[in-house]
């Protein structure tokens, strides 16, 4: 992410909810809708540039809801609208963002509409876009039962499932955007996606409208096929004073198609400059936390255990860490034969996903011990080269391939640099000293990741 770190707050039934912030001046608080993840959304470049964009004028906090992204997936009970309140009020306080401008859009839209009724003298503009106030109307009955059957079919065919849901905000997907359907693998659990979206055409906040005292500013896509515009219409007539701007177009989200013009009405209605990049300017180089695997004594295991049980244990390996590595978002760079490369978006998630697959594997370990491997873990973060196959090179690299040469079967060691990175996390280190790493001239300085539970 650019210049956020990401922290974690309790909503009020203890799910631990997470949240980052970036830029400086009054705040500004994104609750979105759909699917998201905090990591995950920056890869995606014109999401990126449009939360850049509003945090040279704003110190912009976005989080996920429950069941989302970084926030915990395995949530005590059916989530309520009153849940989407609570957790965006929790992360309110938790960021210290009192008073905010609030922005709610999609499904975080009836959330933001709802705290802006009931807190009042916290919101001091509320801005909402590609939203509702009455779930009803987004579909007929007939339409809402073909989306939700999507679903049955979410554990077969995950893929075809979060392409549809990216198809229908942006029907004209490029190659940058049709990664969403990988993505969504890593940020959601069908279940829980199909749950979020059943409670949304359950929501109702219209009597909650003529409440909102803020000076409101609607937005919406004519030819939004997520959220009718008439949804739009009927949401800005019913809050008193709102204004309503039309956008042009059929991408639903405002940052993928024709991002200068919102951002031009959103500057307009808060009274600052709101300007994207020119479309030429290069982007700023993304920070990549780079993870490398190795079975410990893999030879020596074949040796002992046979070719068709050491091909068991690389299996488990393999399983194991593309399962964690989905799950937060990482993309398997290259396997190197006795372990794997992968890459993350932010050294939170690169952490995060190597102690989920450490754990995972002492799991398994308990139940069948020829079968699983002892692995150790090494990670670095810098700004790699990435070649035209997507493998990736450079001093950032070669580090991460280092640590891991230094760690410990069962251990995840991590530079200093990805310990920074993950400052206000809930992931805790401990000091393992200055270790001489091959073809550097000074020693650097380890650390253990630890379980959450240590």
């Amino acid at each position: 992410m650019t210049g956020a770190t990401v922290h974690f707050t309790d909503a009020a039934d203890g799910v631990h909810l997470a949240w980052a912030s970036q830029g400086s001046g009054p705040a500004l608080v994104l609750s979105r809708g759909w699917i998201t993840h905090l990591e995950h959304s920056m890869a995606m470049p014109a999401f990126r540039r449009y939360v850049d964009v509003l945090a040279t004028a704003f110190r912009v906090v976005r989080f996920d809801g429950r069941g989302n992204g970084m926030s915990d997936w395995d949530i005590p009970r059916p989530v309520t609208p009153d849940d989407l309140v609570g957790d965006l009020a929790a992360v309110i306080d938790a960021s210290g963002a009192a008073p905010c401008v609030l922005w709610g859009s999609s499904w975080g839209g009836p959330a933001a509409i709802a705290f802006a009724a009931e807190h009042p003298d916290e919101v001091t503009h509320l801005v909402l876009d590609g939203t509702f106030a009455d779930g009803d109307r987004l579909a007929t009955a007939e339409r809402r039962a073909a989306f939700l059957s999507l679903f049955d079919v979410a554990d077969a065919a995950p893929d075809a499932v979060f392409a549809a849901l990216s198809h229908l905000t942006r029907p004209d997907a490029d190659d940058a955007t049709a990664n969403l359907a990988a993505r969504g693998r890593g940020t959601i659990r069908p279940d829980i996606a199909r749950e979020l979206y059943t409670l949304l055409y359950e929501i109702d906040v219209r009597d909650r409208l003529p409440s909102v005292d803020a000076p409101t500013l609607v937005l919406h896509r004519r030819r939004s096929r997520a959220v009718p515009f008439d949804c739009g219409r009927r949401l800005a007539a019913g809050i008193p004073g709102a204004q309503l701007v039309a956008l042009e177009g059929s991408a639903h989200n405002v940052w993928d198609e024709r991002p200068e013009e919102s951002l031009a009405a959103v500057g307009a209605f808060l009274g600052v400059a709101l300007v994207d990049e020119p479309a030429g300017a290069p982007p700023a180089a993304p920070t990549t936390a780079i993870l490398f695997s190795d079975i410990v004594a893999s030879t020596a295991d074949q040796s002992r255990l046979g070719d068709g049980l050491a091909y068991e244990r690389v299996r488990t390996h393999d399983t194991e860490l593309r399962a964690a590595a989905s799950r937060f978002g990482g993309r398997e760079v290259k396997h190197t034969g006795d372990g794997m490369m992968v890459a993350f978006p932010g050294a939170t998630a690169a952490v995060s996903a190597a102690v989920a697959f450490q754990g995972r594997l002492a799991e398994r370990r308990g139940a069948e011990p020829e079968r699983v491997p002892w692995v150790a873990v090494g990670i670095n973060a810098g700004e790699p080269i990435a070649d035209d196959s997507g493998d990736l090179h450079g001093l950032a690299v070669t580090i991460a391939a280092r640590v891991c040469a230094a760690a410990a079967r069962g251990q995840v060691l991590v530079t200093a640099v990805v310990r920074d990175l993950t400052t206000g996390s809930r992931l805790r280190f401990r000091s393992v000293g200055p270790h001489v790493l091959k073809g550097l001239d000074e020693p650097v300085e380890l650390f253990e990741a630890l379980p959450l539970d240590a």
